[in-house]
């Protein structure tokens, strides 16, 4: 189901409007995440670029008009099917006195700096980046690699961290089990302080990046080496437990989940337990495990004929 906004109409049009009447409408933004559809009586000047479509470098201009603002930020279009925002929170004095000079109306050159696939938001700036942002899939996650990079954020979930790339990466406050990544360690973290930081976890389905402070001890496990080896055992450590499902780190780029057994105690986050791949959920972009079976005892040897 689509929604006309009411600014199209005038009060007696949209008085006049009955349910059931029929009408011509043309779709302008799609929320995926929410199913949401905004529609308009009027067509787009041009095809409206697809999500997929949108250069995330930090430096390609797009030509945008502002449609709305809020005390979050300024919502822009810029001729993509979702939306697009310059946020204000964390902006530093001047940017935000920039933003909050913007009205609806404006015609604004920006450039997109972050693209989240798992609500399909666009994050624009007013200023084109130093250096190319790069793309999640390009990052080495090996818990090895170092990416220097800048606080730019302290929330409940953790410390994000600005490290060039497509989207920001998050010191977790979940994965306390990482190297580096203690609550005390977290706490003393400063906005646009440097750090240096490595890619633990990559999310396939929606880019999302865990750091941690430190390396890791041996390189984290690739996920087609994973899921290309069935037979292989792996321990993983119980970070999460929601609803029907345990979520685990095994090593590896992606995380694992293991569905709540049919009988049996269920596992406590920090537990560890052996456990073997079976495939990849596309939707969360977790490794489904299940518990490895115990390998069998040994045969005794044949006695030899008398």
């Amino acid at each position: 189901m689509g929604m006309l906004p009411v600014r199209e109409f005038d009060p007696a049009a949209w008085a006049a409007l009955q349910v059931g009447e029929r009408m011509v409408a043309y779709v302008h933004h799609k929320l995926k995440h929410t199913g949401k559809i905004n529609m308009s009586t009027r067509p787009s000047p041009k095809p409206r670029e697809r999500w997929d479509a949108i250069v995330c470098d930090g430096q390609t201009p797009y030509a945008g008009i502002v449609t709305s603002t809020s005390w979050h930020g300024v919502f822009v279009d810029v001729g993509c099917e979702c939306h697009a925002i310059l946020p204000i929170p964390n902006a530093s004095p001047e940017a935000r006195s920039r933003l909050e000079a913007l009205k609806v109306g404006d015609a604004v050159t920006v450039y997109v700096v972050q693209k989240r696939k798992e609500n399909w938001k666009v994050t624009l700036s007013l200023d084109p980046c130093e250096e190319p942002l790069r793309s999640c899939e390009v990052l080495c996650a090996d818990g090895q690699t170092a990416y220097p990079g800048t606080v730019t954020a302290q929330t409940d979930l953790g410390a994000w961290v600005d490290i060039g790339c497509e989207r920001p990466g998050l010191v977790s406050r979940q994965y306390r089990a990482l190297p580096g990544t203690c609550a005390e360690r977290l706490d003393e973290l400063q906005v646009g302080e440097r750090v240096e930081t490595y890619v633990y976890l990559r999310n396939p389905a929606n880019g999302r990046l865990i750091l941690a402070l430190e390396p890791s001890p041996t390189p984290r496990l690739q996920l087609g080496q994973v899921l290309g080896d069935r037979q292989g055992q792996y321990t993983g450590c119980v970070y999460r437990v929601k609803y029907d499902w345990a979520f685990l780190d095994f090593g590896c780029e992606a995380s694992g989940m293991l569905a709540r057994p049919g009988s049996g105690a269920w596992p406590a986050v920090g537990q560890e337990l052996p456990v073997c791949p079976v495939g990849l959920d596309e939707e969360t972009g977790c490794v489904v495990m299940e518990r490895a079976r115990p390998s069998p005892p040994p045969r005794a040897a044949p006695s030899e004929a008398a």
